[in-house]
């Protein structure tokens, strides 16, 4: 079990990134990542330790999101069986690079304080709308969309330039 906890932790940032690409839906998204994992410990004595994990997952990720999508076929969001395994491919693909972002990411959401850390909690963390949040914090809806906005671009920002420092990629 101990095995399984460890490659788990490395991969799911990845898994659980390409799921939410597929399914935008937060709630369904951490269904479908909670399918996989259940899945991936009861199938792990199958598991090739000769092949990536990470790859292994995302192929049991990839099977979960196409259950999904036939559960939710009326949906126009949904994207088909060759879109996922076209995705697929692509983050099995970008696996190592994943590391250093997430840890640049993580590094540059800690700066981000006040209510805009709650912004961000609110609509990331918990999944609320844009026009509950405005409730909340006493904004307008479109203030709401606006600051959030601004908020991803100064993430973005801050992850390519912390990529871009030698001293950040340690």
């Amino acid at each position: 079990m101990l095995e399984v906890t460890r490659c788990w932790t490395r991969a799911q940032p990845v898994v659980s990134a390409f799921i939410s690409a597929m399914i935008p839906v937060f709630h369904d998204s951490e269904d479908v990542l909670q399918r996989v994992a259940t899945t991936l410990v009861k199938k792990f004595d199958s598991y090739d330790r000769e092949r990536s994990f990470t790859g292994w997952a995302i192929g049991i990720a990839k099977y979960e999101i196409l259950n999904y999508r036939r559960r939710k076929a009326q949906d126009k969001h949904v994207f088909d069986e060759q879109i996922v395994s076209l995705l697929a491919e692509a983050y099995q693909e970008a696996e190592p690079d994943y590391g250093g972002i997430r840890k640049a990411l993580k590094r540059c959401v800690e700066q981000v304080q006040g209510r805009n850390r709650r912004l961000l909690d609110m609509y990331y963390g918990r999944g609320y709308k844009s026009n509950q949040i405005g409730e909340a914090l006493r904004m307008t809806q479109n203030a709401v969309l606006v600051t959030l906005h601004r908020i991803r671009v100064a993430l973005r920002d801050c992850v390519h330039r912390r990529l871009a420092s030698p001293e950040d990629s340690l």
